[in-house]
């Protein structure tokens, strides 16, 4: 199992901020999981009655979109593998579904060990993907 990370931090007119990990494994089919835990760090943050935010299933969409872009987008061509996005570490005021999209991409790259071709860019406008689909 290969283990991929990516930290997002910039600043353009906005803040952009996610910090992800996800694990990767060979697999046949391209299977795409967010672990139940992937928010555990809010209870270690705010306290053990700490709950997800509302906005934690819009991150959720935003990792799986994110992370198949990277599978469909590698310079080897489409990449099939079983990857579990272990941890979304966000901020309410600086994250959105683009930028865990955006980190989960690259994340993606890095476990897999592969270069990526059409990568997401980050604007004054927002995270942008190649692609006729925008993340959530």
């Amino acid at each position: 199992m290969a283990i991929g990370r990516y930290k997002l931090a910039r600043q353009i007119r906005r803040s952009f901020y996610a910090d992800v990990i996800l694990e990767a494994e060979p697999s046949m089919q391209t299977i795409v999981v967010v672990s139940d835990s992937s928010f555990a760090w809010l209870r270690d943050e705010y306290g053990p009655n700490a709950g997800e935010w509302p906005v934690c299933q819009d991150y959720r969409r935003g990792a799986i979109f994110g992370t198949q872009y990277a599978l469909a987008h590698t310079a080897r061509g489409v990449v099939t593998a079983r990857i579990t996005i272990t941890r979304i570490h966000a901020h309410p005021a600086h994250s959105d579904e683009g930028c865990i999209a955006y980190a989960c991409c690259f994340a993606t790259w890095d476990a897999l060990g592969v270069q990526g071709h059409s990568e997401p860019t980050i604007g004054p406008e927002g995270v942008l993907f190649e692609t006729s689909e925008r993340p959530p």
